[in-house]
């Protein structure tokens, strides 16, 4: 249910942004089935994270600064301000498997550069199998805080 409607406002979002595009006379040399695809396995991977970090955590304003918190450590990581090949050691490690990099990585070949998702099936899969992962967790914690 909470998944459905988190999902559902985030495909709103993007379709007011494609349409938006659309409206300006955008063009987009992008192949619209695999943009979609991956926006969709982006914006599920995105909205189960936040979706566990707001379980996770009692108030409202703890669960802000979790979730703040946990952005800047997955953005640090993904590669966007640091590259991955200069970190060293659990850092590099974490940084070429952090789902921001991987979705990073998808957008930008997908939605920038036009080639289609055989060419990132690697990330693909694994950001597949993370939301699996991900709704897994969602699915024990709020299990776990229904008993409490």
């Amino acid at each position: 249910g909470i998944f459905a409607s988190n999902f559902f406002v985030a495909i709103m979002q993007a379709s007011i942004f494609f349409i938006f595009l659309i409206v300006n006379g955008t063009y987009l040399p992008i192949n619209i089935a695999d943009a979609v695809i991956a926006l969709l396995l982006i914006e599920s991977a995105l909205v189960l994270i936040g979706m566990m970090l707001a379980l996770l955590f009692e108030k409202r304003e703890t669960a802000i600064l979790g979730t703040v918190t946990t952005l800047i450590i997955l953005l640090i990581l993904s590669g966007i301000l640091i590259p991955v090949e200069k970190m060293s050691g659990y850092a590099y490690l974490l940084g070429r498997f952090s789902p921001i990099a991987m979705i990073m990585e998808i957008s930008r070949k997908v939605m920038l550069f036009n080639l289609s998702l055989n060419s990132v099936m690697g990330e693909v899969v694994y950001l597949s199998a993370f939301s699996v992962a991900m709704f897994f967790v969602v699915w024990f914690i709020n299990r776990i805080r229904m008993r409490f």
